[in-house]
């Protein structure tokens, strides 16, 4: 079977342009420019005329977008399919992720179930307190994250929590964790553009930081969290932080 751009293509004349094949088969060769690739899950597979359909090729997309490999590409092609109003296949996408985290050697993740004075320990230099930063770049009185968390001296969330709020709120929720992570690992040491220190965090968040529902909800709404601009207010909170340059991040 083939998948990838090459299996796009054939179902979208519109998309990009392939630059080699892929093909799902236990088999290998050396023939230039086509990669193999096989894992237990890919025997579920539904293809047409040889090319692997549209709900399986965005399992795939879904499937493989917490590994930071080819990640772009692999992001491009998942928005791609969401415009074209495709939606994956949740009962074939949890083996999909267990055979990648095994292809790809399973990614650490950040442990949440842990106290608050444990979870802050780590290899991040801060400017400021993370907690501090919530405070100053939420949307509301208090950060959205609190509304989650049945403990609050623990960084658990609530997948039941989370969903009970509005869409809205879900997609606030998302950002203010993004714009925190954004100043500490970006914005605070080099200058760079927002809304790049804003795609970045979310990679980030997608490929290390996250896992499970909410890994599964950053990737699903990344394009909608990347065309909400920040608020007046958020705005300014960013502009009040320091920076170790002399621009600003906003133009």
């Amino acid at each position: 079977m083939i998948f990838g751009s090459t299996a796009l293509r054939y179902w979208y004349p519109n998309s990009r342009q392939p630059r080699d094949l892929d093909i799902a088969t236990q088999y290998t060769s050396s023939s230039p420019n086509v990669e193999h690739l096989w894992v237990p899950s890919f025997s579920h597979l539904r293809a047409v005329d040889g090319y692997v359909v549209p709900e399986h090729l965005m399992t795939i997309k879904l499937a493989h977008l917490n590994h930071d490999i080819h990640w772009d590409k692999h992001m491009h092609d998942f928005i791609f399919l969401q415009r074209m109003n495709v939606t994956p296949d949740y009962e074939l996408l949890p083996l999909l992720q267990k055979d990648f985290a095994d292809y790809h050697d399973r990614p650490k993740r950040i442990n949440l179930n842990k106290p608050l004075d444990e979870f802050f320990t780590s290899t991040v230099t801060r400017r400021y307190d993370h907690d501090e930063l919530h405070e100053l770049l939420a949307h509301y009185d208090r950060p959205l994250h609190e509304r989650i968390r049945p403990d609050l001296s623990k960084a658990h969330c609530s997948r039941d929590l989370f969903f009970a709020l509005s869409t809205t709120d879900q997609w606030l929720c998302a950002l203010e964790e993004a714009y925190v992570i954004a100043y500490e690992r970006f914005l605070s040491r080099s200058y760079m553009p927002f809304n790049h220190a804003k795609a970045a965090a979310l990679k980030l968040m997608i490929t290390n930081l996250t896992s499970g529902w909410f890994n599964q909800f950053l990737i699903e709404n990344f394009s909608t969290l990347l065309s909400i601009e920040p608020r007046p207010e958020i705005k300014s909170a960013f502009l009040s932080l320091e920076y170790p340059y002399d621009k600003r991040p906003f133009r």
